[in-house]
């Protein structure tokens, strides 16, 4: 039997939406979870346990906004409702959209660590600069 490989994100996405869409949503949290505890450091304004706060510091950041936190405080939602409800029906639909939605949100957040490392570079202090850097 030959095991499908997937080479990119398309692909990746298709695969497992269509073979376990529940841990496809797990997966992408994951990714999303560590990418926002990644720009949680950089700031320095909350533990990266404390969700709300963590989506508070997003939200006030100009650069992202509060949308970008309730993006990802509906992104939280869903996977826990994925993780612990004892039957939740997730179609390969929803969870391919929740894979594509928290892509996004990563790569904005990368693009935002970037920035903020550049100015954490030059001031030495992430955490002053992080709502004044816009040009």
């Amino acid at each position: 039997m030959e095991v499908p490989f997937a080479t990119n994100f398309n692909d990746y996405v298709a695969l497992m939406a269509a073979n376990s869409p529940h841990t496809l949503v797990m997966d992408w949290w994951r990714r999303l979870d560590l990418a926002l505890r990644e720009y949680v450091a950089l700031r320095q304004v909350v533990g990266p346990r404390n969700r709300r706060a963590m989506e508070e510091a997003v939200s006030l950041d100009r650069a992202l906004g509060s949308g970008f936190a309730d993006c990802i405080r509906r992104l939280r939602l869903l996977r826990n409702q994925v993780a612990h409800e004892p039957i939740y029906h997730q179609s390969s639909e929803d969870a391919t959209g929740y894979a594509r939605h928290a892509f996004t949100l990563i790569a904005a957040l990368g693009r935002r660590v970037s920035r903020l490392e550049g100015i954490h570079d030059r001031t030495g202090n992430p955490a002053l600069e992080g709502n004044h850097d816009r040009k």
